[in-house]
């Protein structure tokens, strides 16, 4: 049996040819890992993103809440500021009503005096408390949009931080009221 040497050649040049393709069917295997590795990590990263984001929603949810509330707060003590001034000029009018009765009449009772002068000093104390009260919410307020306006000057990834401090603060002033 004799075989032909072009044959041989032939089969050589062949078995060349398959090593060269499986050689090259390796590294397209490598490549194909390699990409899939760079996308299982995109993916883990794109779910962090995703977690930061609905968790950033829940801050901006839970600011606009407080917001309302702050809101109701406020429209509370402007009423009873209100309520408070109306029941200061109804002392005084009673002040100067029992004065006017007393010099008509020619009664001093020290009694009626010193009545007078304990409800205008209650009312007094009650309008200096809810005027105290009105400036410390407005101090939180304005320590709260202070917060809120440097959000607003900071680069996109570095908005997640100034949120959670924003959102920090507004902890804070709830825990403070209570």
């Amino acid at each position: 049996m004799s075989v032909n040497t072009t044959d041989l050649a032939a089969l050589r040049a062949e078995i060349e040819e398959l090593k060269q393709q499986r050689q090259e069917l390796r590294q397209l295997n490598t490549y194909r890992e390699v990409e899939a590795a760079g996308l299982k990590d995109e993916l883990k990263e794109a779910k962090k993103d995703k977690a930061k984001v609905e968790q950033l929603s829940r801050v901006v949810d839970t600011m606009r809440v407080r917001e309302l509330e702050l809101k109701g707060e406020k429209q509370k003590i402007e009423a009873d500021m209100r309520q408070l001034v109306e029941e200061k000029g109804r002392v005084d009018r009673e002040n100067l009503e029992m004065t006017a009765n007393l010099k008509a009449t020619g009664n001093t009772h020290q009694t009626a005096i010193v009545e007078l002068k304990k409800q205008v000093k209650k009312a007094e104390e009650k309008m200096d408390r809810l005027e105290r009260n009105s400036r410390s919410k407005a101090g939180q307020n304005a320590r709260i949009s202070d917060l809120e306006s440097e959000e607003s000057d900071v680069p996109p990834f570095g908005k997640r931080k100034a949120t959670s401090i924003v959102g920090l603060a507004k902890s804070a002033s709830k825990k403070s009221k209570t």
